[in-house]
């Protein structure tokens, strides 16, 4: 991930990050005057003001967005923006793509991969949120859906589709607020275009998130938004930057959208033995970093699964348990007399500022009075 400075213009200055092979963009500015003409994304954004007020049209309305308020905006919402405040506005904003929203709220839902939803799908679609569902269905067989549909009383609508080739069917279940399922270009909940679900096993399990309210007033999400951007600006560990991505995103998905998502979590039994499975695997593999993926297939779960179970047994996240490993690795290395630039290095910290600056956050002293500690 790269990033850029423009600092040449006094009234303001941006900095900007991008992950390409994620559909990850990210970033962070102060203006003043410049004002934004009308355009959309073509993936989710979130942002956080920090300071000042800034507004924008969307979705037919004028919305000022505050110190400390979020946004949450629908691709292809188009807004423009500008200053709400004298001395402008200083946020921060993430563009997370579709498919990695669908992939996040699929792993929380519980779903494995494509094949669950091949030539059978079971929906429970609840009853005040109508629901779009988008079934694709293989070819060469006679396809099956069995829609439970509790919209007053439980109906039952079974869907037979021809064994041609591969069939496909767009059940518009339309009641209250829905999910985010038009096709791009097309017509989505309340007019508006949405991101394709065709040709994405996970549609009808995970649909996408409808925010209806581009303003929200919710400081928790407002952190996790922060945490995510310092994440991916400062080179944060893979690990540390999935955990973030799935709290921005789940957390707006439960504070803001139309419907909250659907969730799997493990009983007690099977939470406490996916939890020890990651956590024994990262003791057996250090200094080697892990990938989330890894992790989870050790721990037999997904990995939302996987980060609820670590937190609730262990009282941190995998990440933090990683970081934790490396400090206690750098605290023996100190205490037998190597300098902590070779400590830094070898516990896998960027140099010995950034051991340092984690050394005290975690023990309250620097290396550097830790070494003079046990001469004393």
């Amino acid at each position: 991930m790269g990033g850029t400075a423009d600092t040449a213009a006094a009234l303001g200055w941006a900095e900007y990050w991008r992950d390409d092979t994620r559909g990850l963009e990210a970033m962070h500015a102060r203006f003043r005057d410049h004002v934004y003409a009308p355009h959309s994304h073509d993936a989710y954004s979130f942002g956080v003001t920090d300071a000042g007020a800034q507004q924008f049209h969307c979705r037919g309305a004028l919305h000022t967005s505050a110190a400390g308020m979020v946004m949450a905006l629908n691709p292809d919402d188009p807004h423009d923006g500008r200053a709400a405040a004298d001395l402008g506005y200083h946020y921060r904003i993430v563009h997370v793509s579709p498919q990695i929203v669908r992939a996040v709220l699929a792993d929380a839902a519980g779903v494995a991969d494509a094949t669950d939803f091949a030539g059978r799908a079971d929906l429970d679609l609840t009853a005040d949120s109508g629901a779009r569902a988008d079934l694709s269905l293989p070819a060469g067989g006679v396809g099956r859906a069995d829609l439970d549909l509790a919209a007053g009383g439980a109906a039952w609508g079974d869907l037979s589709l021809p064994a041609s080739g591969g069939a496909r069917a767009d059940l518009d279940l339309a009641a209250g607020g829905a999910a985010w399922t038009g096709r791009s270009g097309e017509s989505g909940q309340s007019g508006q275009p949405g991101p394709s679900n065709h040709a994405d096993p996970f549609a009808a399990a995970a649909p996408l998130p409808l925010f209806t309210t581009p303003v929200l007033g919710d400081r928790r999400l407002a952190d996790a938004i922060a945490g995510l951007h310092a994440a991916l600006a400062a080179d944060a560990s893979p690990l540390a930057r999935d955990e973030r991505l799935r709290a921005v995103i789940l957390g707006a998905h439960l504070r803001g959208a139309t419907r909250p998502p659907r969730i799997r979590t493990l009983a007690d039994g099977a939470q406490r033995m996916a939890a020890c499975r990651a956590r024994d695997l990262m003791r057996e593999a250090y200094p080697e970093t892990l990938s989330v993926e890894l992790l989870a297939e050790a721990a037999g779960c997904s990995r939302f699964a996987l980060y609820r179970a670590f937190a609730a047994e262990f009282g941190m996240s995998p990440s933090d348990y990683e970081r934790q490993l490396r400090l206690r690795h750098a605290r023996a290395l100190l205490a037998s007399g190597s300098t902590p630039a070779d400590v830094a290095a070898a516990t896998g910290f960027a140099d010995q500022a950034h051991l340092a600056r984690w050394f005290k956050r975690a023990y309250g002293i620097t290396p550097g009075v830790f070494v003079r500690g046990g001469h004393a």
